[in-house]
Parts: C-alpha cells; sequence; structure tokens
C-alpha cells in the first residue's frame, strides 16, 4: 500500500496530462471518503481528525462534505489555468495521500 502510494504520487507528480492527476486525485478522494464512513459508523475506534468534520460526524454529514468536495474539485479543475491547477493537484495529492495513508496505518481498510 506504502509503494503503491508513493508511486502514485511520484507518477502525478511529474510532467503527465493533467487527467491522469486528476483520475488519482478523485481515487485518492473516494478511498477517504470509504475510510471516514468507517471512522463514522465506529465512533468507539476511531475519530475524524479534519476539523470541518468533527471528532464524531455521522454519515449524512461524511457523505455531504466530502460528496460536496468531490465536486468542487471537479469544477476547480474546469476553472482554473496551469500552473495553478497543476499546483493545486500537488498540493491535494499530498494531503489526500496523507489522510489516507494515516488512516491505513491505524487500521481503517476498506473493502470495494
Amino acid at each position: 500500500m506504502k509503494l503503491a502510494l508513493v508511486a502514485l504520487i511520484l507518477l502525478c507528480s511529474s510532467c503527465v496530462a493533467v487527467t491522469a492527476r486528476e483520475v488519482a486525485i478523485d481515487a485518492l478522494i473516494a478511498v477517504d471518503w470509504a475510510q471516514t464512513l468507517q471512522i463514522a459508523d465506529h465512533p468507539d475506534q476511531w475519530y475524524e481528525r479534519n476539523p470541518l468534520l468533527g471528532r464524531h460526524p455521522s454519515r449524512d454529514r461524511v457523505n455531504l462534505s466530502i460528496g460536496g468536495a468531490l465536486v468542487a474539485n471537479t469544477v476547480i479543475h474546469r476553472l482554473v489555468p496551469e500552473p495553478y491547477l497543476g499546483r493545486y493537484q500537488i498540493c491535494l495529492l499530498m494531503a489526500e495521500s496523507a489522510a489516507v495513508w494515516g488512516n491505513y496505518n491505524i487500521g481503517i481498510r476498506v473493502d470495494f
């Protein structure tokens, strides 16, 4: 898992098509979303570290927040020009990778 995330970041941060980075970001957001739903379902085991969601968010709050962020991210990808878009994408890849990896390290697994 760790190697896959590092490879994904390196691949997407190089001079590849913007769409490849966008797909990688959406995939990481989807994994983070699933992990956050696990946190919402097990408040006795884990707590959320995102201050915008609160320590023990409801499933509805998770779905609205992360679903809204996914839509906003799609809009941003259509409106922001290069080189700003590339910088935004690198930052988002790093942040989402850190969130997913942090959740994985505390035992939150995702089965699709």
